[in-house]
């Protein structure tokens, strides 16, 4: 589903130089997210699971694949696939650098953490594109 960005994703640890497609992939890419049982039914109701990491930052994640969805998070979640135009768009409500940020393929080794300023970002690059 996804396999243009996971590979982007894997090749970012050994050349930072394809981050430059970074943004667009996670734009035009759809995300399985971990939700409140029961709020999954609109993007407006959903409430977003969050979760404690050793840095202290809360961690809200989104996967790239329904295989790398930690299962063992909570007995309340449930997980919803969300395009990104939307999901990047509600989630930078939810956002905030350093206490609580976007967790892409949290637990797999291509996983990476998107904060508040990355997101302002890609929705600026990419947001008035596809809403018109």
């Amino acid at each position: 589903m996804n396999e243009s960005l996971i590979n982007t994703l894997r090749e970012l640890k050994a050349d930072p130089t394809v981050a430059i497609r970074l943004y667009e992939e996670l734009f035009s890419s759809a995300f399985y997210a971990l939700v409140r049982v029961g709020t999954g039914s609109s993007l407006t109701s959903m409430v977003f699971l969050t979760y404690d990491t050793i840095d202290g930052v809360r961690e809200l994640p989104v996967f790239t694949e329904e295989e790398f969805i930690l299962r063992d998070l909570s007995d309340e979640a449930e997980h919803v696939l969300i395009n990104g135009v939307e999901l990047w768009s509600r989630l930078s409500d939810v956002v905030e650098t350093g206490k609580c940020e976007v967790g892409v393929d949290a637990g797999q080794s291509l996983g990476i953490r998107l904060n508040k300023e990355m997101l302002i970002g890609m929705l600026a690059m990419y947001g008035a594109k596809n809403t018109e």
